[in-house]
């Protein structure tokens, strides 16, 4: 087990994120359960790399949130949020106006749930939106502000509890990362404050499985990609074997991850930018890696059914799929 870093925060200062230009306007979506292989065409205009929990649309950067056969992606420049249904063939875009910019997404109970986000001035801010999914309204609840101004956070819903976890991310006055740990109640409306991750990690990949979040990754203060358990019922931490793999130092996570079968399955970029999958076993808190033998300059974009993998109309390259039932 790594020794624990005894920093709350990051001292490292900020790496600017670049914006790749790049001719993308097909996914390849590998579907699991039907073992077939499809493409999904874009609108030419919205020309797609996908990467998680971040993407590009055109130069524009967004976050990506996906329920079942849905990707949602929240701008992070304008007041925009777009939706791709993969069911429908044409695969076009719907598009519907945002209150605010930017943002992190998570949907609890058919509500997308956005925090984090900034005013016209480009200030984030401590406010959370909600909006209907069927109506693409946003609903007029009256929700409290968070506690802390922070970006970068991992946010996930866990329906059970009828909550909404916001772990980490980066104290917009202090420019450092936090280890701490905030839950919504959508059922009180009312914020409560657990108990902070060992380690300080700005955009990690989050996952919930059996009562707890599995916190993976994302940009820690010396590049490692630690895990940790969080069991919600208890509000303790537990410090998990980490990942096999040091992956790509960067400001913007390169990991992503699902739960597919009793197992959490990692997606990500090591630093010479090679795609790497990792498969861990909650029972003996064990990581296997396996080899894909193909590179991007871009992760993976996944949800729980189905893989959504960049596709260079210019290049024809980089195209991988894997399909994660692998014995």
């Amino acid at each position: 087990m790594s020794k624990r870093l005894e920093a709350e925060h990051c001292h490292e200062p900020p790496v600017p994120f670049k914006k790749y230009k790049s001719k993308i306007s097909e996914l390849l979506v590998l579907d699991i359960e039907n073992e077939r292989l499809n493409f999904v065409k874009i609108v030419p205009e919205r020309r797609v790399i996908s990467s998680y929990p971040l993407c590009h649309i055109r130069n524009e950067l967004f976050h990506v949130v996906t329920q079942n056969n849905h990707i949602f992606l929240i701008s992070q420049e304008s007041e925009a949020i777009y939706s791709l249904d993969l069911n429908n063939n044409m695969g076009n875009f719907k598009f519907w106006e945002a209150q605010s910019i930017g943002g992190t997404g998570a949907i609890l109970h058919g509500l997308l749930y956005v925090i984090c986000g900034q005013d016209r001035y480009k200030n984030i801010t401590q406010l959370m939106e909600c909006y209907d999914l069927q109506t693409k309204k946003r609903l007029s609840k009256n929700i409290p502000k968070m506690n802390y101004l922070l970006n970068g956070v991992g946010l996930i819903a866990h329906e059970d509890t009828d909550r909404l976890y916001v772990i980490g991310g980066r104290n917009e006055k202090t420019n450092l990362n936090v280890s701490k740990v905030q839950a919504y109640s959508a059922a009180k409306n009312t914020w409560t404050e657990l108990r902070c991750m060992k380690y300080a990690r700005y955009r990690p990949a989050l996952v919930v499985y059996l009562n707890s979040i599995y916190v993976i990754g994302g940009y820690v203060e010396n590049g490692k990609s630690y895990m940790e358990r969080y069991d919600i019922l208890e509000d303790t931490w537990n410090r998990l074997e980490p990942l096999s793999v040091m992956y790509a130092k960067v400001e913007i996570a390169k990991i992503s991850a699902i739960v597919y079968e009793g197992r959490i399955v990692a997606f990500g970029l090591t630093p010479d930018f090679n795609v790497v999958i990792e498969e861990y076993n909650p029972d003996d808190n064990k990581w296997r890696q396996v080899q894909l033998n193909c590179s991007s300059h871009t992760p993976i974009l996944c949800d729980i059914t189905h893989l959504h993998i960049p596709f260079s109309n210019e290049t024809r390259q980089p195209l991988s799929a894997y399909d994660i039932r692998y014995q």
